[in-house]
């Protein structure tokens, strides 16, 4: 009696100890830098999630800056998942631990979930991806698109969106109102100009077989078309066309502006690539046998609602195939649908945004000071293009070298 006593209260003591163990959940760090509003939001899908998953602890943790967060999952214990952008794939897969997806969602376990990929999203896979190894699973994407105030074009005869530099000019020198301060085309900031300019090269230099000097002396050729009709970050007043992403086209909705969205100009109609950034959830090891809890929430992460809900409150599109044409999505963005599918479209001719300037050292500070003189009529071409035969930061003008480094 004494020793079934002793093995019953064994039992019991192993029982509580087990309960104790199965009542702590899981902890799942998730990493990522997002935009504070961005941030937010997924925090509070997060917070729904853990309501109805008390065996499973997410612990969000959202980074100041891009950089910060690689040089953590760099440096420190990496967390289980880390939202991570497309671009610093390659370099995360040299510097860290992550795992493919292939590791944590095995394709014969798991065919759907890699079936799911159509044509126009083929570059979100791609652009997630390392020498064919997808690193991460896309979430969520922009790309940059042509935004114009439609009321406008229309008021100044202007027919239809330009698609080449040239109908550009002649639809910027339209636009351009003095009085009432109207630019036909703008740069918003810094950031935009760095961008805008990039953008351009990366187009010009696609058309040019002899590249770099054909490509740069191509896009100074349009600050100088533009001169006089477009708008820099330093001038006040409103653009009647400019290019941005989606956030940028639901902010201006948002204020009320009648804007539309169009495929970026080019040099000429077959050049009229874009970019694109895609921002996908990668895994680091866990232990094989708590793998099963973290591929729950992965799941639940990149499933079909929490996509859809995604793509209706934040400034991006979900990566998810069969969001956009979803009745609900559509119902959501009813006003901007249309609009919004622009850039879904432009996804088929678009470039992953590249971390790497695809000019040589100081050659895109260069352009981004020379480039606005021109476009004021305060230096000609031939003079723009001295200045790029310097070797380096160009330091002949100080004036032109300004508060932007390369």
């Amino acid at each position: 009696m004494k020793i079934f006593r002793k093995i019953a209260a064994t039992a019991v003591a192993t029982l509580l100890l087990n309960s104790a163990a199965a009542a702590d959940p899981f902890p799942i760090p998730l990493w990522y830098s997002l935009e504070a509003h961005t941030a937010q939001y997924l925090e509070s899908m997060i917070a729904e999630f853990e309501a109805s998953h008390k065996h499973l602890d997410i612990q969000p943790r959202n980074f100041a800056t891009s950089e910060e967060l690689y040089q953590a999952l760099e440096n420190d214990s990496p967390p289980v998942f880390a939202i991570v952008e497309g671009e610093d794939l390659p370099r995360l897969d040299r510097t860290t631990t992550m795992t493919t997806v292939e590791d944590w969602m095995p394709r014969e376990q798991f065919l759907f979930s890699w079936s799911v990929k159509h044509d126009v999203y083929g570059a979100l896979f791609n652009g997630s991806s390392v020498d064919g190894r997808l690193m991460a699973r896309p979430l969520f994407f922009t790309t940059t698109a042509l935004i114009y105030d439609l009321d406008l074009l229309q008021s100044k005869d202007v027919k239809a969106p330009p698609t080449t530099w040239a109908e550009l000019d002649v639809a910027a020198e339209k636009l351009r109102d003095v009085e009432k301060n109207i630019w036909g085309f703008a740069f918003q900031d810094e950031t935009d100009v760095a961008e805008g300019l990039s953008l351009m090269y990366m187009q010009s230099a696609s058309l040019q077989a002899s590249g770099g000097e054909e490509a740069t002396k191509t896009v100074l050729q349009l600050g100088q078309d533009l001169a006089d009709s477009v708008g820099f970050p330093e001038d006040k007043g409103y653009a009647a066309m400019q290019t941005g992403s989606v956030g940028d086209f639901l902010r201006l909705k948002k204020e009320g502006y009648p804007v539309r969205t169009a495929g970026v100009p080019g040099p000429d109609v077959q050049h009229r690539r874009t970019d694109f950034q895609v921002w996908s959830l990668g895994m680091f090891p866990v232990e094989s046998q708590d793998l099963y809890k973290a591929q729950e929430f992965a799941f639940w992460l990149t499933d079909f609602n929490q996509q859809r809900m995604w793509g209706e409150n934040t400034d991006y599109l979900a990566a998810h195939v069969k969001v956009f044409d979803n009745p609900f999505y559509r119902q959501a963005r009813s006003e901007e649908h249309k609009d919004l599918r622009v850039f879904v479209n432009l996804l088929a001719r678009a470039d992953m945004v590249s971390p790497e300037s695809p000019f040589e050292p100081g050659k895109l500070a260069t352009l981004i000071n020379v480039f606005p003189k021109l476009a004021k009529g305060e230096m000609d071409l031939a003079s723009a293009m001295k200045m790029f035969a310097v070797e380096g930061p160009v330091v002949e003008d100080p004036a032109l070298t300004g508060s932007v480094a390369p």
